[in-house]
């Protein structure tokens, strides 16, 4: 349990883009739902990332 929070907080805001966009994807929402809770979840992180564009997020989903 201990190693599962320590990997949440060191990760990185790339990889917790693609890790909550597959899960929020399944969940069934859409890119543009997703996109904005993406943008909010990244600010209340307890080290944010700097804001993300839309266009920006995209780019690290899909390259």
């Amino acid at each position: 349990m201990v190693d599962e929070v320590l990997s949440f907080l060191v990760e990185e805001p790339e990889a917790f883009v693609r890790r909550r966009h597959l899960a929020l994807q399944r969940q069934g929402l859409s890119n543009t739902a997703i996109f904005l809770q993406l943008q909010a979840e990244l600010a209340q992180r307890r080290f944010p990332a700097p804001a993300y564009t839309t266009r920006q997020l995209r780019r690290i989903i899909y390259g």
